[in-house]
């Protein structure tokens, strides 16, 4: 109150501020204080506003070219809460409930973790979740629906996914997750791509990105499946990849042993050998020539190269992978098959792959593991 302003910072706030958002907001000079916990006087500033919607005037009394902030000529709800904002250039700006995309399969980059944010969170064709970013948590009133045929739909329980404007495959919806393919004409010469949810009957918004800087789309995403839509999930606390063996098929291959809990683990856990041939299930394998319609089962596509296997610490021999390929007859899957080298050490062992530049891990997360006997 004592210096007339509704904002006020220190020095540090203003200089991390202008570190990672450059000179986008605007601050004034206050003066000096002491603040608690200090016993040197320390710079104070009022935050004036952003730059686009500030103007440079002179005040009598105050030094030359003091910057005051255009304030708007007034705000309002609309009957979906959403804010609107009647500005004084002649606009009116509406404001809609952010979301997150991720991977729909390794979840990056997740949002609990800062240090995953480099991660891009897809590639053209392959598998990625929406969440809402708001308070509420929620798109709204989304009618929980899967898709129960092929070709997959681009509108599924009234909803719809634009990808850079694009009606993206929808595979399930909910109102607090929507998990779609990215189309393959999606851009990534920019990386940022805009991503819009929307009702489809009447086309009213529920959540936008608007080039949020985590919605980044790369050439190529490798992700491992860590979720129970295709056999995989969770054993003993630990995600885990499902593999495929000729003598147990499916099985969770994530803990030693013979019973796993069967939500998780229908076929039971049991450890592989080493010389054994496993398969990975994975997205983000990004375009392949001959590479089915948007929605479409594929044929088995192969990759134009081999990705890079972890198992433990150490890169299997491209020789150990037999198949990296799209899988016949599901949607943006990306099936590898590997042999386990006879030199791994028995127990759990950690799998990552690298491909195009990208780890399927990034900063330790997910941790996907199997056991080896």
């Amino acid at each position: 109150k004592s210096w007339g302003a509704y904002s006020m910072v220190a020095e540090a706030t203003k200089l991390a501020c202008e570190q990672h958002g450059g000179d986008r907001v605007v601050f004034r000079p206050l003066g000096r204080i002491v603040v608690k916990g200090r016993s040197q006087a320390v710079p104070i500033f009022e935050i004036v506003g952003l730059k686009e919607f500030v103007t440079a005037e002179a005040d009598t009394g105050a030094e030359s070219g003091l910057q005051t902030a255009s304030l708007p000529l007034g705000v309002a709800l609309d009957g979906f809460q959403n804010l609107l904002v009647v500005e004084a250039a002649n606009r009116v700006s509406f404001y809609f409930p952010p979301l997150w995309v991720s991977s729909a399969l390794n979840y990056l980059p997740n949002y609990q973790v800062a240090n995953t944010y480099g991660q891009p969170c897809c590639a053209p064709g392959s598998w990625a979740a929406a969440w809402p970013f708001s308070p509420s948590g929620s798109f709204g009133s989304i009618t929980t629906t899967s898709a129960s045929s092929l070709p997959l739909p681009t509108a599924l329980g009234d909803t719809q996914v634009l990808v850079g404007g694009v009606p993206a495959p929808l595979w399930y919806v909910t109102a607090n997750q929507i998990n779609f393919q990215v189309p393959q004409n999606t851009s990534t010469t920019s990386g940022l791509v805009d991503v819009l949810v929307q009702q489809a009957s009447t086309g009213r918004v529920l959540a936008w990105s608007k080039a949020a800087p985590f919605v980044n789309v790369a050439a190529a995403a490798p992700a491992l499946n860590t979720t129970t839509a295709f056999p995989a999930g969770v054993a003993k606390g630990v995600q885990v990849v499902a593999q495929q063996f000729a003598d147990n098929p499916p099985s969770c291959n994530g803990a030693a042993g013979t019973t796993a809990d069967p939500t998780y683990c229908p076929g039971g856990v049991r450890p592989a050998n080493r010389g054994e041939t496993i398969t990975l299930y994975a997205t983000g394998q990004g375009l392949l020539d001959g590479m089915p319609a948007d929605g479409t089962a594929s044929t088995g596509q192969l990759t134009p190269t081999k990705p890079r296997v972890y198992i433990g610490i150490q890169p299997v021999p491209d020789g150990n992978v037999s198949f990296s390929g799209l899988a016949p007859g599901l949607v943006g899957v990306w099936q590898i098959n590997v042999m386990v080298p006879q030199n791994t050490t028995p127990g759990p062992a950690t799998i990552m792959l690298w491909y195009g530049d990208e780890y399927s891990s990034w900063a330790a997360t997910p941790y996907t593991v199997i056991q080896v006997k």
